[in-house]
């Protein structure tokens, strides 16, 4: 047995695959509801993620684990995936990054039916901060938590795209609270802006630290 860090499902339709046929019997596997899924498991005691096919039918994983991210990877903690680019973030807090992995779903000969590979080289989008937790929401915004900071931290999907892009790196990205990104956001509307502070960051990609130990109400360590 191994230490799993963080537990994530996915729905074979919301992953990319690597031939029309194969999205197309992907896509058919969620109606009526969703017959096949993949878990995905970190393991930080084992450098590495981990993932297995699952028949939701009879809830029994189909031919065991299988290994998925081996190379690079210290201690994935967090997990967290964006369907629209079939890319799974790992929050590695060895590395102190998040690293993003496009994901594919190829088939096999054999049981299990089907294999997710990952696609490309790794991206780093977040650097420099211990990191457990990540999340992304519907509109591709990606969140994470700085464990020794206490903050709950949004990079934008704008800003994550421009990462990917490689406009920018993740060191590029200043960092405003969230009373800053309204004040930044309201000089934008009204192409006024409130002081000199907020001038230099303005026009150039930002995190905005959401909640922070110590100053906003609720947040503990």
């Amino acid at each position: 047995t191994c230490f799993a860090a963080c537990i994530l499902c996915i729905d074979a339709v919301n992953l990319r695959a690597s031939t029309p046929q194969i999205q197309t019997d992907l896509d058919s596997s969620g109606s009526p509801s969703p017959l096949l899924s993949f878990v995905f498991v970190s393991s930080p005691a084992e450098h590495k993620v981990s993932y297995a096919e699952v028949r939701t039918t009879g809830h029994t994983a189909v031919g065991g684990t299988r290994a998925l991210i081996t190379s690079y990877v210290q201690q994935p903690f967090g997990l967290a995936y964006e369907p629209l680019q079939s890319a799974l973030f790992v929050a590695d807090i060895g590395r102190e990054e998040v690293l993003r992995y496009k994901l594919e779903v190829t088939r096999t000969a054999t049981v299990p039916s089907y294999e997710v590979v990952v696609v490309g080289t790794p991206l780093v989008v977040v650097k420099g901060m211990i990191i457990k937790w990540v999340a992304v929401d519907t509109l591709g915004n990606l969140y994470y938590t700085g464990a020794e900071s206490g903050t709950v931290n949004k990079l934008s999907a704008l800003g994550l795209k421009q990462i990917v892009d490689k406009v920018v790196g993740p060191m590029d990205m200043a960092t405003i609270t969230a009373q800053e990104n309204i004040l930044l956001a309201e000089a934008t509307a009204s192409e006024q802006l409130h002081s000199s502070s907020h001038q230099a960051k303005r026009g150039t990609n930002s995190v905005v630290t959401l909640y922070e130990q110590g100053v906003s109400p609720h947040v503990s360590s």
